[in-house]
């Protein structure tokens, strides 16, 4: 081959290199075009990731405080049934300890709004007068809890009174005894 030959087939070797070059330069490029555009989705996402965990933890603790709130209203709703049934129960069954009122089972039902009206008129009535009765019944406890006080400390001081007489009557006892003994 002649040196020509040779140049020639070098400048075309160099010519695909260079074509090759060229293709992989646009190829880096375009992968570190990709690479920056999935470090920018990384750090999206990481950022993403980071506000819903803090919803989470919000929602967590809302819904942690939600359940509080439903259980406590839930303790409620039950300790306001259980005091319905307790005064249905007491305005429904006997109604001849309370003054004035004649013996009468009081039914609550679904009718008519006069009816319902009249039925809890009725109620708020009862309920009053029940109300005035325990109140009644509080003081006479009341009243019956100071006499008996006052019952133990006339009892204490009598039994103080009690045991110095003793005492004194012993000490005279022992006077006398010892005077005879000296006679």
């Amino acid at each position: 081959m002649d040196p020509e030959d040779q140049l020639e087939e070098l400048r075309q070797k160099v010519q695909e290199l260079q074509h090759e070059n060229e293709q992989l330069t646009t190829r880096c490029h375009g992968l570190l075009t990709v690479g920056q555009q999935l470090e920018k989705d990384n750090d999206d996402l990481h950022s993403t990731v980071s506000r819903l965990e803090e919803q989470l933890e919000e929602a967590d603790s809302t819904h942690l405080d939600l359940n509080a709130r439903i259980m406590q209203l839930n303790e409620r709703l039950e300790a306001l049934r259980i005091a319905k049934d307790t005064a249905s129960s007491s305005i429904n069954s006997d109604n001849s300890n309370w003054a004035g009122n004649v013996p009468r089972k009081v039914e609550y039902k679904n009718s008519s709004d006069a009816t319902a009206e009249k039925d809890q008129t009725e109620r708020s009535k009862l309920e009053r007068q029940f109300k005035l009765s325990q109140a009644m019944l509080a003081r006479r406890q009341t009243k019956m809890l100071q006499d008996l006080k006052a019952s133990r400390k006339r009892w204490v001081a009598r039994t103080i009174r009690l045991a110095a007489w003793m005492m004194k009557k012993k000490q005279r006892m022992e006077t006398t005894m010892r005077l005879v003994l000296v006679v």
